[in-house]
Formats: structure tokens, sequence, C-alpha cells
């Protein structure tokens, strides 16, 4: 958001939408800002229903992984091709937690996230997933997540092939194929323009 604005539209990218809901359900009213939210490939839990995305929450769970990542001082999400920058290693850590338990609860002061969000329901938010997307968020996963965020004002969209475009997209093409600004952007600008009036201002979260 613009310095002196507070963004009304929050826009978030695979594990960046679970940071930014968790945050939502921890800031007060005042600093609840958004009016409308938007989701790309976006879940909290793996199901493990393809066998890549079961093999990645294995390796991803391992604790060799952990001491790997101990070690390196940083999780490499730029080489493993999850993200477009790497991450510290109690992101990695809080990732793996989430990752494979049912409970969405903070380790350090036992916060439940389900809960403060039933009680404090996130804005219009659309949810976009990708048919091609097996591993990182499948649909089924992002349904999910749709239903663990609580009642809201949900609409979830899943692109398979664009018949103009001729694009299967997946996680992270979704947002960085030249395409993407026609086949995916504009049906999002449409969702917006159809929600909101006013000047609008964007708060962004990029994560695997």
């Amino acid at each position: 958001a613009k310095p002196g604005h507070q963004a009304s539209v929050w826009v978030a990218h695979g594990f960046g939408a679970v940071l930014m809901t968790a945050a939502w359900a921890r800031l007060n009213d005042a600093e609840r800002s958004a009016r409308q939210m938007i989701f790309f490939g976006a879940r909290r839990r793996i199901s493990g229903g393809h066998r890549l995305a079961s093999a990645f929450v294995k390796l991803f769970c391992h604790p060799l992984s952990a001491r790997f990542v101990d070690w390196h001082k940083l999780f490499p999400a730029t080489q493993l091709r999850l993200g477009s920058a790497d991450e510290n290693t109690q992101w990695f850590r809080v990732y793996a937690k989430w990752l494979r338990s049912k409970r969405w609860v903070d380790d350090e002061d036992q916060f439940d996230y389900r809960a403060a969000l039933t009680a404090n329901p996130i804005p219009s938010a659309l949810h976009i997933a990708a048919a091609a997307d097996n591993v990182y968020a499948a649909p089924e996963d992002v349904r999910h997540f749709v239903e663990e965020l609580g009642e809201h004002d949900a609409q979830l969209m899943v692109y398979d092939e664009i018949s103009e475009s001729k694009q299967r997209y997946n996680h992270l093409s979704m947002l960085m194929h030249p395409q993407a600004e026609t086949d995916i952007f504009k049906n999002t600008h449409g969702w917006l323009n159809a929600k909101l009036g006013e000047e609008t201002h964007f708060g962004v979260d990029t994560r695997a």
C-alpha cells in the first residue's frame, strides 16, 4: 500500500495466504483493513492424494530436512522452484508443522487460528487454483483451505487448459507466465470490479 494508506485488498500466493489469514486472526479491528482478499494456490495442508504430493510432504517434514535448513541458515525455495525468494528457518519450522497437522494452533502460545477466524471472519475472498497443480496446491486442498477459513463470501476459480492460449497453469505459472495477465488476471480484475467502488490499495505476500 502507499504510505499513509492501509491496504484494502490483500493478495497472497501459496503459504503466504496461510500467514496472511493467521495475521488477520490476531489483528485488532482497526488493523483489519482488507475489504477483499485474493489467494493464488493457497492451502495450509497437503493431502498427499497424488504420489508426488505425498513424497513432497515426507521429504519436507523429514528430520534430515530440518537439519539441512538449520545448517544452511535458510530454506532454499528458489532452488527448489517453490517461490521467488529463500525463507528463514523459523518460516520452515512453522510450514512443516502446519503442513501436516490437522490442528491450526500456534506452538508458542497455543493460539487457535481456526477458532479466531470463526469469531472474526475474513472479508470476501477469491480463491484461485490450477487443475495441473497436483503437488503444491491441488484444487481439493485449496477447497479444504476455503472451508478451514470458516464462513465467508468465497469464490473458487479452478483453471484447467485455457482454450485461447493453450496454457495449462500450475502453482507458479498462474502468476509468472506472461499469458496469465490475459487468462487469469482479467477474471481477477472482473471479480474486484464487481466488489469495489472505491480507490484500491494492495498488500501482497508471496510464499510457496
